[in-house]
């Protein structure tokens, strides 16, 4: 009860109540009202969903009192809002995820305390903590603290450290991480109840909650072992010819369908396929990033094999591996994998998308096509020769890469200190689609509209695959007659980039 009490008074500042809207069945209607705008600097939108074909949906409201309608047949959606949060006393300002669980036929509009969104539901009398349950708990539990979750990858690498020293550390960081994870777990579980005994959370609202945490933890072998007997129950309903999973306890009463829509889920399920596949993980390192992932194509095929995954899950988890194959493997795996997706796939919306989205249709092309931001496209070549008699250095980022960012006032002082000379920088994008692009370049690179391009055929282009951009940044120079003289160029900055200019420019 003393949560209770602590909740309740959180709620004290609401914004003045908007008049009732009626229900709009098979739709949901999001009004975002004056969002603050660290939404310019979020190239994935200020929300996001999962949509009824299990696809990743964004949102960007441009405008205060944006509107924006969602059609699904879903009973419930999860919202997921992003936003900055800062710990109490001034500590670590990380970009949190605030979940919503809004129900089929909701109006809901967001106002914001600074930068904390706030939700309130307009067509109907909705519990209190349907919609704003994660910021409230978070303030209530961890004393405007985020949970440790939020924190899992916080680990500081000493450069000083052997390696044995780093693993041990390591993994002496972890342990704790997932012992007070598992500690926060028991301590939300107890909330839920209690709010819900007294009424102030909704069944289906509750049920969602719960299986979130269920589905959460931390821990491989706890998820691994949730999943198991998750998978080993609804394999028991199927052979009992019942077509909802019934379960006791703690653990979720959803449909093994409703939990696939929760990324929660997506994640423990995917994960659990390759531990039970013994799939092996594929490490990449690059001047000291690295990459680490599943074999896809192996648990691409181990997926299609799993006789125990039902329809709808198993399209779920090989459209998340088909990404993968896409994003990390050569061409040859590309077009080889899709044609197997196609054949296994009913959902024509997941086949139309992932086409689109990567720009499939066309199959294999030899050189890089660029767009620029106005929907203008030319070949990497042409642009070049557009640029014919400069040096020019090319910066291979993206909106969404942090080490890019990052660096991006170096570019700039580089770009002003290369003005009235024979050179040019061009920023090429990795990009997946042109507005998150466009939202970058507007809230990094004020004024620099010339120069920017985006590769429009990444996924199919023989000459992009050749360049081998595994890691960005990523940087080439280019002397006046348009030969690349360097792959890995050094970075904006670097003493050693400024005597290669040099040497270009005498």
């Amino acid at each position: 009860m003393r949560y209770l009490v602590i909740l309740l008074l959180l709620s004290a500042c609401t914004t003045e109540p908007a008049p009732p809207l009626k229900e709009q069945p098979g739709t949901i209607t999001i009004i975002f009202g004056a969002h603050p705008e660290y939404r310019r600097n979020l190239p994935e939108g200020i929300a996001q969903y999962i949509d009824d074909h299990y696809i990743k949906q964004a949102l960007r409201p441009d405008q205060q009192g944006d509107t924006l309608t969602i059609k699904t047949a879903k009973d419930m959606l999860g919202l997921k809002h992003t936003f900055p949060f800062q710990e109490k006393g001034g500590g670590a300002t990380v970009y949190m995820h605030l979940y919503y669980a809004i129900q089929k036929g909701d109006s809901v509009r967001f106002t914001y305390d600074g930068m904390k969104p706030h939700a309130e539901v307009l067509n109907r009398d909705a519990p209190l903590y349907d919609l704003n349950y994660d910021l409230a708990s978070w303030e209530a539990l961890y004393e405007q603290n985020a949970p440790v979750r939020a924190f899992m990858f916080s680990f500081v690498f000493n450069p000083d450290w052997k390696k044995e020293e780093t693993d041990e550390n390591f993994r002496r960081h972890m342990e704790q991480v997932h012992a007070q994870d598992q500690a926060e777990i028991v301590r939300e579980d107890a909330l839920l109840d209690s709010l819900f005994d007294v009424g102030l959370l909704s069944e289906p609202a509750y049920g969602y909650r719960k299986a979130i945490n269920y589905f959460r933890v931390m821990d491989r072998d706890v998820r691994r072992a949730r999943v198991d007997q998750y998978v080993n129950q609804y394999v028991a309903s199927i052979e009992a010819g019942e077509s909802q999973l019934q379960q006791e306890g703690s653990e979720p009463d959803l449909s093994y369908e409703e939990l696939a829509a929760l990324g929660v889920i997506q994640y423990s399920l995917s994960d659990y396929v390759t531990q039970r596949f013994q799939i092996p993980t594929v490490s990449e390192q690059y001047d000291g990033s690295g990459l680490r992932y599943p074999d896809y194509p192996l648990k691409f095929d181990s997926t299609l094999q799993a006789s125990w995954l039902p329809q709808k899950a198993k399209e779920v988890l090989l459209f998340s591996d088909l990404e993968g194959i896409l994003q990390e493997y050569p061409m040859e795996y590309r077009f080889r994998y899709l044609s197997k997706f196609k054949e296994f796939v009913t959902d024509t919306a997941l086949v139309n998308y992932i086409t689109t989205q990567y720009s499939l249709e066309a199959g294999e092309e030899e050189e890089i096509i660029l767009e620029d931001l106005e929907g203008n496209t030319s070949t990497f070549a042409e642009v070049l020769a557009g640029h014919a008699g400069k040096v020019v250095y090319i910066d291979w980022w993206a909106g969404w890469c942090a080490p890019c960012i990052r660096i991006m006032p170096e570019m700039r002082e580089l770009e002003q200190s290369l003005d009235k000379q024979e050179a040019v920088i061009l920023y090429i994008s990795i990009d997946e689609d042109t507005q998150s692009w466009a939202t970058s370049i507007d809230s990094l690179l004020y004024g620099s509209r010339l120069t920017n391009y985006r590769v429009s055929n990444k996924y199919v282009s023989k000459q992009f695959e050749s360049f081998n951009i595994q890691f960005i940044p990523r940087y080439f120079l280019i002397d006046q007659e348009g030969e690349i003289v360097e792959e890995y160029a050094p970075g904006p900055g670097e003493e050693s980039l400024n005597q290669l200019l040099a040497e270009l420019l005498d």
